[in-house]
């Protein structure tokens, strides 16, 4: 099939230096995966195209995502895919957002995705527990980590949801790197020489579906951060709530 020798082209391309038996683990648990479109070491296992029970194949699937070697390399294979999607784009579009593991928020990642042409393509990731989760020097080593991956002369433009806050923009701003972000209706601004600050929601009212640019503004009262403000307002998706937690 020529889905699965793309797979072990890019593999080999990408994950050369692995040992051959882990690497084949590797290939065989990836096609698993696309096979059947899960990711639980269960769910792993039952799409394994192997003669041994299944039990062999859970403890298989098992081995291999505990695995510390690859572990270790796993930011080298991140590298790696990083610069084939990314190529010689001087300024890629990245989604970077944080995602629930679990109902209970235990565990959090933090994920950074190139968009192509309507798709979002993971290219690096981190899971967090509540004690690193959302905390500004996670986003410090994150960004650090992810600069390290791309191309030299690469500044891509960071998109992220209104969950990012000040210190997040000016650690991006810090790398030369440009970003794009919503701000809620709770967040306060300061319009050009203006000394009164305005509540993002007072300027709902000016927004049209052509976006408008209301030039620079500083952003936030705790912590004034300059920046660029567009207003704009997009087509009603029904939503209720912010996020399913309210």
């Amino acid at each position: 099939m020529q889905a699965r020798e793309v797979l072990h082209n890019l593999l080999m391309q990408t994950c050369g230096e692995m040992h051959i038996v882990r690497r084949e683990a590797l290939e065989t648990m990836v096609w698993a995966g696309i096979a059947s479109q899960r990711m639980t070491v269960t769910g792993l296992d039952r799409a394994i195209r192997s003669r041994a029970r299944e039990k062999h194949n859970i403890k298989r699937a098992d081995r291999l995502l505990s695995n510390r070697h690859l572990q270790v390399e796993r930011e080298a294979i991140y590298e790696v895919l990083v610069r084939r999607l990314v190529g010689r784009q001087r300024h890629p579009v990245l989604l970077v957002d944080w995602s629930d593991l679990d109902e209970w928020r235990r565990n959090q990642v933090l994920r950074v995705s190139l968009a192509v042409e309507g798709r979002a393509l993971t290219v690096y990731e981190e899971v967090h527990g509540r004690n690193t989760a959302v905390k500004p020097k996670t986003h410090e080593r994150f960004l650090q980590r992810l600069r390290a991956m791309l191309p030299a002369g690469c500044r891509p433009i960071v998109v992220t949801d209104a969950g990012f806050k000040t210190p997040w923009f000016q650690a991006v701003e810090s790398l030369g790197w440009y970003r794009v972000s919503r701000v809620r209706e709770r967040r306060y601004v300061k319009l050009g020489s203006e000394s009164e600050w305005l509540s993002v929601k007072s300027l709902y009212a000016q927004a049209t579906a052509t976006p408008r640019s209301l030039g620079e503004v500083q952003l936030a009262r705790s912590q004034a951060h300059r920046c660029q403000l567009v207003i704009y307002k997009g087509q009603a998706r029904g939503r209720r709530e912010i996020n399913r937690y309210g």
